[in-house]
C-alpha cells in the first residue's frame, strides 16, 4: 500500500511539473502570438485525450480555432483583412440545426461533433464565413452571390492548405448540399473558380467589394446594391471569357458608385517599342473619366514594366499604390501557368 502510495505521489508530481512547462510553455506563445494558444492548448489537451471524449472535443475544439485561424491568415496575405473576427466553436448534440452568429468580435459556431476530422474542419470553416467573411461588403451582395462568394473563398483557402482528402470531402460532400438549384449559386461560383484562373476573383473581385461596403455602408444595403454588384459579377465574368478568347470586351466598370478599369500590359516587343507612355496615359485618362480603380495586369515578360509604371503614375501624383500581386495564371487556351502581376491603383482625385 506504501509503495503504491508512493507511485501516486511521484506520479501527481510528474503530473504538476508538466503542468508548470505547459503554463509557461503557454505564456510564452501567448506573448509571441496571442492567436497561437489556441495550437498549444490543443496539443496539451491531445495528450490528455486518452481520459475521455470530453477532453477529445476540446481537443478537436481548440485545434479547429487555431487550423482555421492561421488558415485564414494566411489567406489574408493576398486578400486582405477580410476576415477580422475570432472563431469560437460550441459543441452541440446531434441532429440539432447547425448555426452561426457574431457576438461582438467572435464567431460564435454552433455545430455538432463528427467522427470525420475533414467535415468537422469544412462545417466550422463554413460557417465562419457565412458571419465573419468580408463583414463590410457582403450584405451588399444578393443571397446566391453571397453563398457562392463563400465558397470559392472557401476553395481557394483549402488550395492553399493542400489537404486533397479535405478538399474531396468539400468537392463530395459540402458542394452538393450547399450549392441547391433552388437559390441559384452554382452558376456565380464556376464564374468564381473561372475569374480566380486569371486571378480576378482574389484580387479584383474581393478588394473592390470590400470597398464598396466600406463607402456605401450608411444606410445599409438596397436593391441599386444588389444589381450593380451583380452587373459586375457579369463584367468579370465577361473579362475572364476575354482573357480567355479574346472577345475584346469592354475593359472598364462603370456603375453608380463602382468605377472600374483594367489596363492589361501589352506584348513585350510593343513595350519595347512604345516604352511605359501610353499605360500613363491610359491611367491618367481613367482619373479624368472619375474611376476610382485601376488594375494594371501583365504576364510573363510584360511584368517587368509594371513597377515603372507604378512609380511613374505615383510621381505624377494620379494614384496610390494599394497592393501588388505576384502569382502563376493560367495562360488563354491552354492548361500551362505562367508568371502573372496585378497591380491595384487607387485614384487621388
Amino acid at each position: 500500500m506504501l509503495e503504491l502510495f508512493s507511485w501516486v505521489q511521484d506520479l501527481l508530481a510528474v503530473i504538476g511539473g508538466i503542468a508548470v512547462v505547459a503554463v509557461f510553455a503557454v505564456l510564452y506563445f501567448w506573448y509571441k502570438d496571442p492567436k497561437n494558444v489556441e495550437l498549444m492548448v490543443s496539443q496539451v489537451l491531445r495528450v490528455l485525450s486518452f481520459l475521455g471524449t470530453s477532453a477529445k472535443k476540446w481537443q478537436i475544439k481548440f485545434s479547429l480555432q487555431g487550423d482555421i485561424g492561421r488558415h485564414i491568415r494566411d489567406l489574408e496575405k493576398d486578400t486582405g483583412e477580410y476576415a477580422p473576427y475570432d472563431l469560437s466553436i460550441h459543441w452541440i448534440p446531434e441532429n440539432t440545426e447547425r448555426m452561426s452568429f457574431l457576438r461582438g468580435q467572435t464567431v460564435i459556431a454552433r455545430m455538432s461533433y463528427d467522427e470525420n476530422p475533414h467535415l468537422n474542419y469544412l462545417t466550422a470553416v463554413l460557417l465562419y464565413m457565412k458571419q465573419g467573411f468580408l463583414p463590410s461588403g457582403r450584405q451588399f451582395l444578393p443571397p446566391h452571390i453571397r453563398r457562392a462568394m463563400d465558397l470559392a473563398a472557401i476553395n481557394l483557402l483549402l488550395e492553399r492548405v493542400g489537404n486533397r482528402a479535405t478538399q474531396g470531402v468539400f468537392t463530395e460532400e459540402i458542394l452538393p448540399s450547399e450549392l441547391g438549384p433552388e437559390d441559384g449559386a452554382k452558376v456565380p461560383y464556376l464564374h468564381f473558380l473561372d475569374m480566380e484562373e486569371f486571378g480576378l476573383f482574389s484580387k479584383l473581385f474581393l478588394p473592390e467589394v470590400y470597398e464598396y461596403g466600406i463607402r456605401e455602408r450608411v444606410g445599409g444595403p438596397r436593391c441599386r446594391h444588389m444589381e450593380e454588384l451583380s452587373q459586375f459579377v457579369r463584367w468579370l465574368r465577361d473579362l475572364a471569357s476575354d482573357m480567355e478568347h479574346r472577345i475584346q470586351t469592354e475593359f472598364q466598370f462603370a456603375g453608380d458608385s463602382m468605377r472600374v478599369e483594367v489596363i492589361p500590359v501589352g506584348m513585350w516587343g510593343k513595350i519595347v517599342e512604345e516604352g511605359i507612355r501610353p499605360y500613363v496615359t491610359a491611367v491618367e485618362y481613367s482619373r479624368n473619366h472619375n474611376v476610382h480603380t485601376v488594375y494594371l495586369i501583365a504576364r510573363g515578360r510584360s511584368r517587368k514594366i509594371i513597377p515603372e509604371i507604378r512609380d511613374a503614375v505615383q510621381r505624377m501624383g494620379l494614384c496610390r499604390v494599394d497592393d501588388t500581386w505576384n502569382f502563376r495564371s493560367r495562360l488563354p487556351g491552354t492548361e500551362d501557368r505562367i508568371e502573372a502581376t496585378i497591380c491595384r491603383l487607387s485614384i487621388i482625385k
